[in-house]
């Protein structure tokens, strides 16, 4: 069985830095020589993802000993992409990392020169907010359950956190730089619409960066009625992600506040119809939007099939 040796330690006289070395081969001891040189105690409790670019059945994953040395078995030969993330307690102190270069790995020889580090992490934080309807009136509450992730604009850095009962979340082990946030209710930070024009976060290492809170507008909905030859109500019609009733009926819940095309086709029971979109237009360029508000429902948007 071809084995994969690494070793995690810390750098000498780098606080919060991590070296790492790797060493490829069959059934390699811990004494074989590594690549490159790396001085400092070592490091324990440090995930590594192996992931074959080429073969997504071909992974291994382990975690560093006390030593600070890991093997990743069963790997076939081939280029892996390594992820390093830190998984032991208080492992939000080091930032998580993607090596920026893949890792080939050959049975029965040595892979080297799989040098990278770890740096001391960062963390965002903000508090998500929703409106809703309180005896008739608007009110602003804690969103929980809420995923905001964030993505780094020039470097590999990403990761996500919740939303809790109080609406706040923390998005940890994050390497310093700057950063673009998304939450799964379709807005990015500052309620802009693209990540270009996204609100950019600077995340500094063993900082926490606040965010201001992100009030989250009430979902609104479509709804509509599918008919085809001689207004028979068509069930089983696919309209974007939802399926309809079975008098043809349907209803589309949970929408941000926007502009929508809707599309209506066969495959969700229904079969034969050419699909089409609102107001029988043939691609999305062409349909006529649906303007979606906050605690409504767009009604009357209808569709006639056609075979």
């Amino acid at each position: 069985m071809q084995r994969t040796f690494l070793t995690v330690v810390a750098a000498a006289g780098s606080a919060g830095l991590l070296a790492v070395s790797l060493l490829g081969g069959p059934a390699m001891s811990a004494s074989a020589a590594s690549a490159g040189h790396v001085t400092g105690p070592p490091v324990s409790g440090v995930c590594v993802f192996a992931q074959s670019v080429t073969q997504p059945d071909d992974y291994g994953s382990t975690a560093t000993s006390k030593a600070g040395r890991y093997v990743v078995e069963g790997l076939n030969s081939g280029q892996y992409e390594l992820e390093f993330c830190p998984c032991f307690a208080g492992s939000t102190t080091l930032a998580e990392q993607l090596l920026p270069h893949l890792v080939r790995v050959t049975a029965t020889h040595a892979t080297a020169g799989a040098n990278a580090s770890l740096v001391a992490a960062g963390t965002i934080s903000g508090t998500v907010l929703g409106e809703t309807l309180h005896d008739g009136s608007h009110a602003v509450v804690p969103q929980p359950g809420v995923c905001a992730d964030a993505f780094q604009i020039n470097g590999f850095g990403a990761n996500y956190g919740n939303s809790g009962t109080n609406g706040t979340f923390t998005i940890t082990n994050l390497p310093p730089g700057k950063y673009v946030v998304y939450n799964l209710a379709s807005e990015w930070y500052e309620d802009a619409a693209t990540s270009a024009k996204a609100t950019v976060v600077s995340v500094s290492a063993r900082v926490v960066t606040t965010l201001a809170d992100v009030t989250l507008p009430s979902n609104g909905a479509i709804s509509g009625t599918v008919t085809g030859a001689g207004g028979k109500p068509v069930a089983g019609t696919c309209v974007t992600a939802t399926v309809s009733g079975t008098e043809g009926t349907y209803s589309l819940i949970g929408l941000a506040p926007s502009n929508y095309r809707a599309e209506f086709s066969s495959g969700c029971g229904a079969s034969g119809y050419l699909s089409q979109w609102r107001n029988g237009k043939a691609s999305a360029a062409t349909a006529n939007t649906v303007k979606v508000t906050a605690a409504t429902t767009a009604t009357g948007i209808n569709a006639s099939l056609r075979k």
